[in-house]
């Protein structure tokens, strides 16, 4: 084999594939995704208040679609059907 065939292969071993991308979360990923953890955790303990403003936050923060649906959920079941309807507004495309 060639010195620039080698140097080829070794620069293609380097390289990462496909799967490398896909192995690690992205940290703003991970992080939205802790977050909706610990609301649905705070839900689970009756802390729905909490779980609401920690939503609603990281609806904010992530321009989570999830977190507003989430947070709309719990609005609803609330009846708070006023407090609902911004948060469903908020995660339409077309508004």
């Amino acid at each position: 084999m060639s010195v620039a065939g080698l140097l080829l292969a070794a620069a293609l071993a380097l390289v990462p594939g496909p799967q490398a991308a896909s192995r690690a979360p992205q940290p703003a990923s991970a992080a939205r995704d802790r977050a909706l953890e610990l609301a649905a955790a705070e839900a689970q303990a009756g802390r729905r208040a909490e779980a609401k403003s920690m939503l609603a936050a990281a609806a904010e923060r992530f321009a989570s679609v999830r977190a507003l649906m989430l947070l709309a959920r719990l609005q609803s079941e609330d009846g708070d059907a006023a407090g609902m309807s911004p948060a469903c507004m908020s995660a339409t495309p077309n508004r």
